[in-house]
């Protein structure tokens, strides 16, 4: 059992992650392909996306999209 609910947060993650990456490659103007490319580079696949997880999930497809974006623009500057 608990290894399943392991196995079902993790997929949740994942989806969440796809779905993310998709939006803010559409509010780029790139493909899925490179914005995941862009953020996996500077690490922001795990460090917003994974980890910040229960905090980004709760807010709207939008919201996240474009906290993506400004996050990965602060990221690749530095």
């Amino acid at each position: 059992m608990i290894e399943q609910n392991i196995h079902n947060n993790e997929a949740e993650k994942v989806h969440f992650a796809v779905m993310a990456i998709g939006a803010a490659a559409d509010l780029m103007g790139i493909t899925p392909s490179e914005m995941h490319n862009r953020l996996d580079k500077v690490g922001l696949v795990k460090n917003l996306l994974f980890d910040l997880y229960d905090v980004e999930h709760t807010q709207s497809l939008e919201y996240v999209a474009e906290d993506v974006v400004e996050a990965l623009n602060n990221w690749e500057k530095t």
